[in-house]
């Protein structure tokens, strides 16, 4: 039995995904948000997601276990131009 991982293209993404997307974003209660949701809001697919955490392209991405999160407030700082926590990293 194959596990489903959701939709892998941005031309899957329903308008629920996307809502559901915007809303994690905005819950001021989550830390961490999951790839899928991060991979919405980029406009891009998966693997794409993927590969942009695992080259530290992607800001507040961690691996924990088997697993990409990605940090709620860097991410949003990010799709606001934000780079402020760039010099943090050095």
């Amino acid at each position: 039995m194959t596990q489903d991982y959701g939709p892998r293209v941005p031309k899957d993404y329903t308008s629920e995904m996307r809502q559901e997307a915007t809303e994690k974003l905005n819950d001021e209660n989550l830390q961490v948000l999951e790839m899928v949701d991060v991979c919405i809001h980029l406009g891009i697919g998966r693997n794409q997601g993927y590969l942009l955490a695992r080259t530290n392209k992607l800001p507040g991405a961690l691996r924990i276990g088997n697993q990409w999160k990605v940090s709620r407030e860097v991410f949003k700082g990010y799709l606001k131009g934000d780079l402020s926590f760039l010099k943090d990293l050095e």
